[in-house]
């Protein structure tokens, strides 16, 4: 009876609402159906505690051979120490279709803070950690994680 009860425990706690596993999540490793480039311009130097309105260019090329749709792109700070320059989360939904073949760009806004002078700084980045994840129709997901150089 107890070995019945923590079954249908963990059956419910991993359950999906329909019964299937709604999402797989990929990375972007070369030569999946999708592949994912990261663009993002950067100020070459940081200004303590300014702001600065970026956009990140989110490039998705469809190498499978039937079209794909691109429902959401999501960006967010990796888990680094990001006392000298860091970005903020930003999500976007598209539902954009890409035929087989092509290649499509995104746009997605983010905010860059700039952090403590260096000579306050304990530790710092030179680089800032970013991770993107891309979620599609199907419900893959592909996340990628990529390390810019910090503006000095």
């Amino acid at each position: 009876m107890r070995r019945t009860l923590v079954l249908l425990f963990l059956l419910a706690a991993c359950a999906s609402r329909d019964g299937v596993i709604d999402e797989t999540i990929r990375d972007c490793d070369a030569g999946q159906e999708v592949s994912v480039n990261l663009y993002l311009n950067l100020p070459e130097v940081m200004m303590e505690s300014a702001t600065d309105n970026l956009t990140v260019v989110v490039e998705i090329g469809n190498n499978a051979d039937r079209a794909i749709e691109v429902k959401a792109i999501r960006v967010e700070p990796g888990y680094t120490a990001q006392e000298r320059y860091a970005i903020e989360s930003s999500y976007r939904e598209f539902k954009q279709v890409i035929e087989a073949g092509d290649d499509e760009k995104f746009e997605l806004p983010v905010r860059g803070v700039g952090g403590t002078r260096e000579i306050y700084r304990r530790r710092g980045n030179d680089v800032i950690a970013i991770v993107l994840s891309v979620y599609m129709a199907g419900g893959d997901v592909y996340r990628c994680e990529y390390n810019v150089p910090a503006p000095r």
